[in-house]
């Protein structure tokens, strides 16, 4: 697996989805918590407002009072007590009809709750309730049914103002005083009807009011509860693709420790095969760093793909035959190389044994198939078919000697190339036509387990 790609799908895209899920989480938790203080504020602001009606009741009552003993004694003090009582009602009306205006006055409406007889929960909430649903119809019919109490109010007020005037000029009789407080009953009668009209309406524009903040609130509710299953979904989905994605990598690690551990089989099984040769120290250890060079490229490769477990065999065999050209072929000759390289993907497990071949073939040719001419060229080329690869290396030298025959030669190398081949199970020919002509073919595998594994 990639690790690019691993630390795309399971880091950084992961990271992204929760801290979106996780914000969306915060912001709907946050406004149900002001939603749910909107909605404590507007049953404030029905109690406040029911407040500011009970005590206009309270004063008209009182009112009331003062005309029946007005009625009966015709005294000055009374009326005076009527007006006092009146100022009180008329600060009440003043705020109320301020609640109804677009814009509330704040200051206003507190100087009426800043008395000992009225005590708000929250102000602010009972203007905002004001504010926002001033145009909604239960609003509006509220302020149809207040507009009218203040009327038949005002006719009470204009019956009593009339009346006093004629009982200080001494122009009233029993019985006109006696249809003056009849007509004040009837008004008064119409003002009780009219208030119980106002007060249902109240009732139903406090429900409004109230299921607003709680459907509000209840949706946003359910948002949260959905958003926190997400969540959970999404963490539980994340744990798993970590522990996948560890699981993964410990795979992977021993995976490599176990390459580790067999090419170094290798290597100590290609220096032993050295050691019993009687041939030359130093071409003994130039040949060795070489097959070691062949099996670093190809994890080189691997870190450089997209792969741990896969090798571009025509991108790293180019590198690898060029690797060999300029090592072995010296200043004094002129040796070409001509590659035509189809695109083959190799299992790791296949393309070390493969390019160990490759390494022996081709400085064999190089040491030995030009000996005593000056130029030459030497061709590689590799196709696929079906599951087949094909590798043929050919050159324009000498041709195959007794100590170059790779089926019976002594020699390390010889010896190398018998035992890859049968390890990747492949097959080896070898024409002499004119140079040397030699093609490896095996069939591709994907098995995974141990590569390079056949000099344990």
């Amino acid at each position: 697996m990639d690790e690019d790609k691993l630390k795309e799908g399971n880091r950084f895209y992961l990271s992204r989805k929760l801290i979106i899920v996780v914000g969306i989480f915060i912001f709907a938790a946050s406004g149900l918590t002001v939603l749910t203080n909107f909605s404590i504020n507007m049953i404030a602001a029905s109690g406040d407002y029911s407040a500011l009606l009970s005590q206009w009741n309270h004063y008209h009552y009182q009112a009331g009072m003062h005309v029946e003993r007005l009625s009966r004694k015709s005294d000055k003090k009374h009326f005076e007590a009527y007006l006092q009582v009146k100022a009180q009602k008329d600060s009440l009306r003043n705020t109320i009809d301020e609640l109804f205006s677009e814009d509330p006055d704040v200051e206003t409406v507190f100087r009426t709750f800043d008395t000992d007889e009225i005590y708000p929960s929250e102000i602010s909430g009972l203007i905002t309730v004001f504010r926002y649903f001033n145009s909604s119809r239960p609003i509006q019919e509220l302020r149809h049914n207040w507009e009218k109490l203040k009327e038949i109010e005002h006719r009470q007020h204009e019956l009593i103002v009339n009346w006093f005037k004629k009982l200080e000029k001494k122009d009233s009789s029993d019985s006109l005083t006696q249809a003056k407080l009849e007509k004040y009953n009837s008004l008064n009668d119409k003002w009780n009807d009219q208030n119980r009209e106002l007060m249902a309406s109240v009732g139903d524009a406090s429900g409004v009011v109230k299921q607003f903040g709680l459907w509000i609130s209840v949706i946003l509710g359910i948002l949260l509860v959905l958003i926190g299953v997400v969540f959970s979904v999404r963490a539980n989905k994340s744990i798993g693709r970590w522990e996948e994605a560890l699981y993964e990598k410990e795979v992977m690690l021993m995976e490599i420790h176990h390459r580790v551990k067999n090419n170094m089989a290798v290597i100590s099984g290609m220096l032993e095969l050295e050691s019993m040769s009687n041939g030359n120290a130093d071409k003994a250890l130039k040949e060795s760093r070489d097959r070691i060079k062949s099996m670093a490229m190809i994890h080189e490769k691997l870190y450089q793909s997209n792969s741990f477990s896969e090798v571009d065999l025509a991108a790293y065999m180019k590198e690898l035959t060029n690797h060999i050209c300029s090592t072995y072929i010296t200043k004094d000759k002129n040796i070409t190389l001509e590659s035509n390289l189809g695109q083959v993907q190799l299992n790791i497990n296949q393309a070390v044994p493969v390019g160990l071949i490759i390494n022996e073939i081709m400085a064999n040719a190089i040491e030995h198939g030009f000996d005593g001419r000056q130029s030459g060229t030497i061709k590689i080329g590799m196709h696929q078919v079906d599951k087949k690869v094909h590798i043929q290396i050919k050159d324009d030298g000498k041709g195959i000697s007794a100590d170059d025959d790779f089926e019976n030669s002594e020699s390390t190398g010889s010896a190398i190339i018998a035992a890859l081949i049968q390890q990747i199970d492949g097959e080896l020919s070898v024409e002499d036509n004119g140079g040397l002509n030699i093609t490896l073919t095996f069939e591709k595998s994907d098995a995974s387990g141990s590569s390079n594994a056949l000099f344990e």
